[in-house]
């Protein structure tokens, strides 16, 4: 059955314009179940983020806007921001490569060994 899911990010409507919470909202095919979008009359919010149909290391579902981390073998810690771009989720390098996270019947060898740490309104220091 395919789970089409959004996360709507809410941010307080007075100074400092803070983040508030995420909403969550989707569409269940197969059974035609659908969640329709919060709304809040105090709080202002911005892009919806896409599921990307991953999950983490630790099962944690994998979201557009989310910080990823990853910890190679020689201890360098790899942060990237998930994206949608050229047709599927992924993310930069420094140099400016585009990363898929996944790629449908290919390599998946980082796949789960990435960790979400949290995403880009919640804590924007994570990719500094």
């Amino acid at each position: 059955m395919k789970i089409i899911k959004f996360r709507r990010p809410f941010f307080k409507d007075s100074y400092p314009y803070e983040f508030s919470h995420f909403s969550e909202w989707g569409v269940e095919l197969g059974n035609y179940s659908f969640t329709a979008p919060a709304y809040n009359n105090n709080c202002t919010h911005k892009e919806d983020q896409m599921f990307t149909g991953l999950q983490d290391r630790l099962g944690k579902e994998i979201y557009e806007g989310d910080v990823l981390q990853l910890i190679k073998t020689h201890a360098k810690i790899f942060r990237r921001e998930v994206i949608f771009e050229k047709g599927c989720f992924g993310f930069y390098d420094t140099v400016g490569v585009f990363y898929p996270l996944a790629i449908p019947n290919g390599n998946k060898k980082d796949e789960k060994q990435w960790e979400v740490i949290g995403n880009i309104y919640e804590n924007e220091s994570l990719l500094k």
